[in-house]
């Protein structure tokens, strides 16, 4: 009987590979973040990233304590740290979800299978709560005064200071029930099962998390998700989403001017937090940033015009 390798040894034979020998293959890669899918007969997913060590063990132990949501997220099997090419990196072990990434914008049944796997995610993060407060979990508020502190001028920066001083806004940041927030709920964050019916939605990446109202998770959703999705492949004819549509398949009631006012934070976040990083390691690629950048703008100008509707 052959004895099934550790995970140690996984790492070892997959990240030292001869080409030839298709232990595993690369699913996707980014400037951070590499993915391999495992070529063994039940196959893993080694991610390969540059996330900082206590930041990914933080993110292993969520996904242990939400649970795999009924199949809609992977499960961390073994993390590590490793030097690999003179950097440090984490290295983690997870369980492979089947599934394509969301590469178009969804369909009707794509996007309520969307909505209710965020739904199952937000409700599962509220459950954690007193830990995730525990850990020292940022707030919103601390997150956007940080970025603006750190940011030099610039239109995305004066629009999230003009949010910061919104009295609504600042009163939907007071509410007296923070939830943890999932804030990066990108298209490609997002696999599409199409074997089920209706299609099964899954979340790959659940970071990073933070506290905030609990309405900030649909705004999110909707910019980070739908308004993304309509800029990144459009179809022809309107490039916007049916905002009322959207707003009428969250599960919990939701105003509209309130939400309008939360889907900015996600272009107006991502955008400082860009520019920022881009500032630490200037090396980055000026025409990927600026693209990136680009289209967090085109975001939040959908978002302006559903208010000026």
């Amino acid at each position: 009987m052959t004895e099934t390798p550790s995970f140690a040894e996984l790492i070892d034979e997959v990240l030292n590979q001869d080409p030839a020998s298709k232990a595993a293959v690369v699913l996707y890669e980014t400037e951070h973040t590499t993915v391999h899918k495992t070529s063994s007969r039940e196959p893993y997913v080694i991610r390969v990233s540059s996330q900082d060590p206590e930041q990914a063990s933080q993110q292993m132990e969520i996904l242990r304590r939400i649970g795999d949501l009924e199949g809609r997220t992977t499960a961390i099997l073994h993390r590590e740290t490793r030097e690999i090419r003179g950097q440090v990196r984490s290295v983690s072990v997870m369980t492979y979800l089947s599934g394509r990434p969301l590469d178009h914008y969804p369909s009707a049944a794509e996007a309520q299978g969307i909505i209710e796997a965020i739904y199952a995610l937000h409700l599962r993060l509220r459950a954690i709560s007193p830990w995730l407060a525990e850990r020292g979990t940022p707030q919103l508020r601390d997150i956007l005064k940080g970025l603006i502190a750190a940011s030099e001028p610039s239109p995305m920066k004066s629009r999230a200071m003009a949010l910061m001083q919104d009295d609504r806004f600042s009163a939907l940041l007071e509410t007296a029930n923070p939830c943890p927030i999932y804030g990066d709920p990108w298209p490609s964050n997002f696999l599409i099962d199409d074997e089920t019916q209706p299609p099964c939605v899954r979340i790959v990446d659940i970071d990073p998390v933070f506290f905030g109202p609990p309405i900030l998770q649909p705004a999110v959703l909707f910019s980070a998700c739908f308004v993304a999705s309509s800029l990144l492949y459009p179809t022809g004819g309107s490039s916007s989403p049916d905002l009322d549509a959207l707003i009428a398949a969250w599960p919990e009631p939701l105003d509209r001017q309130d939400i309008l006012r939360m889907m900015r934070v996600f272009p107006i976040l991502l955008s400082l937090f860009k520019a920022a990083g881009s500032a630490r390691t200037p090396d980055e690629n000026p025409q990927l940033l600026r693209a990136n950048l680009n289209l967090l703008e085109r975001c939040l100008a959908v978002i302006d015009a559903y208010a000026d509707a």
